[in-house]
C-alpha cells in the first residue's frame, strides 16, 4: 500500500515483482543488527536484471531499525545495474 501511494504521488511507475525473495528468512524481530543482516544475506534477487539497468529504482519499507532489509533489498539492484534509492515511514529506536 505504501509502494502504491508512493508511485501515485511521484507519477512513477511501481514494479511489483521486480524484486523477489529466494529463500525463506527468520523473523527480524528479537535478532540484533548483525544476525539481521547475516538472516536476509542473499535472500532477494532481481527477476530481470536487465529491465532494471541503468534505472532509477525507489525501495519503499514501512518500518526502519537497523536498515537490513533495506539494504539486502538493495544490493541486488545495485548489482543489475538500478540506482536503487530508500526511503522508509518510520525510524524505530
Amino acid at each position: 500500500m505504501l509502494a502504491d501511494a508512493v508511485a501515485e504521488a511521484l507519477a512513477a511507475p511501481r514494479l511489483p515483482g521486480a524484486l523477489t525473495r529466494v529463500r525463506p528468512t527468520r523473523p527480524q524481530a528479537r535478532l540484533g543488527p548483525a544476525e539481521r543482516r547475516a538472516n536476509l544475506a542473499g535472500a532477494f534477487r532481481v527477476e530481470r536484471p536487465g529491465s532494471l539497468a541503468g534505472r532509477s529504482v525507489l525501495i519503499v519499507d514501512d518500518v526502519l531499525t537497523t536498515g537490513a532489509t533495506l539494504e539486502a533489498c538493495l544490493d541486488p539492484l545495485r548489482r543489475a545495474g538500478a540506482q536503487a534509492t530508500a526511503v522508509a515511514l518510520a525510524w524505530a529506536q
